[in-house]
């Protein structure tokens, strides 16, 4: 437990503390729960604390309660605490006893569960029947969210995959073809191109979701690691490499790149917000070009749909190396999932299996990635009824694209693991947002800052476990 409070400390030191992950988390006004009344001879309860709201709430609901109509030994109980911050700071004033059997978290924070005792590794309670399940799951995935040992620590609740979200009305017109960029810095001269056509009303074609996140994506698939250790997945990370070698010369032509986009007026002010500002400017088409994931595609169709009366016509085009020397072989899995909590209650995590069984599986689990925009985590659920009308009814959004990609992917792309992800993607966004301001414009600076601050960060939470 001195382990989980103080890796935890470290996620909340940041305020705010919140992923856009497709909009997987939203605002409500108090902790509310889904629960019926349990007797020692009644059903084993099984709580879920849990961070969706907004839209995502009436499918989780409805899972829950066929769940619970669907057998008589378990009863599955939502809770929803808020946002992530909420989550972390109700976990760490909770006694053990009192502890959920499941919760829900982000890939990006996996290195704060892996290093710590607070989960139990899924694949130590998934019954031996049940075992080909994990085995279906794309590779991608499993690098998400398993050990070095390719062993599943938590159970993808399908895969928000980063990149870009392009109109497809205004490309054909200037005959781009998005899945030419193979580059950052391709990206770049197409954002160029569009502001220069005269398409827009003005000079801005683009909005880019706030977080440090596409940096740490562009370098795994450009082939290097950020940190040693199998870029933390062979164990506790002790050292950066933002100012070392490889990653140092594509660090500086990644921050130069986004300088020249945002110095040429082509883009919202990096820090918009994506809900409010960046979403609406796309359905507006104030905007052409929108970077966040997979997962938020149901939003933006939904406020495309409130403003137009034709359908959306936009393409999802995966995330970038930095280069065109990129190895490009795979793309980071993003999104949340469930994890099974250590709280010394056997019999209430099975039933949490049982229940991401029946939810993360078939019809269901197609159905949520129908619902959400997220990727299919398995052929099976690919295949489903449900996913293959949701994609027959969106030709063009390039999905049968994402999931070829995601097949084929060889499992060696993930973003960096470390118990302290909160704090170093604080320092990455802050340090890029100095650059762009231009209130320190040497890179040598910005990158050697990036490093020791990351190397600190890193060297603090070893020292507090161990």
């Amino acid at each position: 437990m001195k382990k989980l409070i103080a890796a935890l400390l470290v996620l909340c030191a940041v305020t705010g503390f919140v992923f856009a992950q497709g909009g997987s988390e939203a605002t409500q006004p108090a902790a509310t729960e889904t629960k019926a009344a349990a007797t020692s001879s009644g059903p084993i309860e099984v709580v879920w604390w849990h961070t969706w709201g907004g839209n995502f709430i009436p499918y989780i609901e409805k899972m829950a309660e066929e769940f619970n109509a669907s057998q008589t030994k378990y009863h599955i109980t939502l809770q929803y605490v808020g946002n992530m911050n909420a989550l972390y700071s109700k976990l760490q004033v909770t006694e053990k006893k009192d502890l959920p059997a499941l919760i829900n978290s982000t890939t990006e924070t996996i290195g704060s569960f892996l290093y710590t005792d607070y989960v139990v590794p899924l694949y130590k309670i998934v019954p031996a029947e049940d075992k080909p399940i994990l085995d279906a799951i794309y590779k991608n995935l499993v690098a998400a969210w398993g050990d070095n040992e390719g062993n599943i620590w938590a159970y993808p609740m399908g895969n928000s995959m980063s990149g870009c979200l392009f109109n497809m009305n205004v490309m054909n017109e200037l005959g781009i073809n998005p899945y030419d960029i193979k580059s950052v810095e391709d990206f770049y001269q197409v954002i160029k191109k569009v502001a220069e056509s005269g398409k827009l009303p003005g000079s801005k074609v683009i909005g880019f979701e706030h977080t440090i996140r596409f940096f740490n994506y562009s370098i795994p698939i450009e082939g290097y690691d950020l940190y040693d250790k199998n870029n933390g997945r062979d164990g506790v990370p002790t050292k950066s490499y933002y100012n070392t070698g490889k990653v140092r010369e594509l660090g500086d032509r990644y921050f130069k790149t986004f300088k020249a986009i945002q110095d040429g007026g082509y883009c919202y002010p990096m820090g918009a917000n994506w809900g409010n500002e960046l979403l609406p400017a796309f359905a507006q088409q104030d905007i052409v070009m929108l970077t966040g994931t997979i997962g938020g595609y149901a939003r933006v169709e939904k406020a495309w749909n409130e403003v137009h009366t034709d359908p959306i016509n936009a393409t999802f085009v995966p995330w970038f190396a930095v280069t065109n020397d990129g190895r490009s072989t795979g793309q980071p899995a993003s999104g949340n999932g469930w994890y099974i909590v250590n709280n010394d209650n056997p019999e209430a995590q099975m039933g949490a299996w049982e229940f991401i069984k029946f939810f993360g599986t078939g019809e269901n689990m197609g159905g949520w990635c129908a619902h959400t925009g997220y990727l299919p985590i398995s052929d099976e659920v690919y295949q489903t009824k449900v996913y293959q009308d949701f994609m027959a009814a969106r030709p063009n959004l390039g999905l049968e694209y994402l999931m070829k990609v995601q097949r084929e992917d060889d499992g060696e792309t993930f973003h960096p693991r470390s118990a302290v992800y909160s704090e170093t993607s604080s320092i990455g966004i802050n340090l890029l947002n100095k650059y762009l301001a231009g209130e320190e414009t040497n890179l040598d600076v910005i990158f050697k800052d990036y490093e020791s601050q990351v190397d600190d960060a890193l060297m603090m939470w070893s020292l507090t476990n161990t």
